[in-house]
């Protein structure tokens, strides 16, 4: 008699304990789903034909403000897209090994040109936000054409699936965001001020997001505009990052809620 209920309790405690390893298990699962990771944009895919105005303001190399850019951006969105879900750029972390697989991470990407991928943001929330994108489709702002002369994203295709999920694991993340590339486009067409030839300028930024699998979910450029007379790069980045670090989590909010 006494064995026997000494055998009850002992199946208890290993069912209660088995049910609490579950419930830990599937929380830390419920943890690690809700979070992304951030790749920078490649130094080597900025394209610009503001060069020479850039230089002449801020008295920078071509290196020293390209960076500039990069980190800057690269904050910005990093700040938004924590509002939406846990967020980690490996832009930020200036250790050796994050560099590292940074860089493996950009050797390992087929770049290339795609039509854009997944979900739009809705005219109206654009005209709301003062917004611009690329994709055609119906009820959305017209597109627009980057620098190549298309309507077409620089893509990011994962080659290493390997990799990505280390990635994915090291940095406990189910989600990554890859800024493929940015640009700075002089649109003549659109002149602000013909008396001094100010010029509309235009941001770019080319992106891609993807799921556990390394499926691209959601790609494409997003622009944001200055004037060709401002040429500073703080000017730029206060005139310009916020809004596509924005648009940018409008884009994740579309694809987890």
């Amino acid at each position: 008699m006494f064995m026997n209920s000494k055998l009850t309790i002992i199946i208890v405690f290993a069912i209660a304990f088995l049910g609490c390893a579950k419930y830990s298990s599937a929380q830390t699962t419920a943890e690690v789903k809700n979070k992304i990771l951030i790749a920078p944009f490649n130094p080597d895919l900025y394209l610009s034909d503001a060069e020479q105005d850039i230089m002449r303001q801020t008295n920078k190399t071509p290196d020293q403000y390209r960076e500039f850019f990069r980190k800057t951006i690269d904050l910005k969105v990093l700040g938004q897209l924590q509002t939406v879900m846990p967020a980690y750029s490996l832009g930020q972390d200036t250790s050796q090994k994050a560099k590292r697989e940074l860089a493996i991470f950009y050797r390992q990407c087929g770049y290339k040109y795609d039509d854009a991928v997944g979900k739009g943001i809705k005219k109206e929330d654009g005209k709301k936000k003062g917004f611009s994108f690329s994709k055609k489709k119906e009820n959305d702002i017209p597109g627009y054409i980057t620098t190549r002369g298309d309507s077409k994203f620089m893509n990011a295709e994962i080659s290493d699936t390997a990799f990505y999920h280390h990635l994915l694991n090291e940095y406990e993340s189910n989600y990554m965001l890859s800024i493929n590339q940015m640009e700075i486009k002089t649109n003549y067409s659109s002149c602000i001020d013909i008396a001094n030839k100010v010029y509309r300028r235009e941001v770019i930024l080319h992106y891609s997001i993807y799921n556990e699998k390394g499926t691209v979910i959601d790609g494409n450029f997003l622009v944001a505009y200055f004037p060709s007379n401002s040429n500073k790069d703080t000017d730029i980045a206060e005139r310009t990052f916020p809004e596509l670090a924005e648009m940018l989590k409008s884009q994740l909010q579309s694809i987890v809620k």
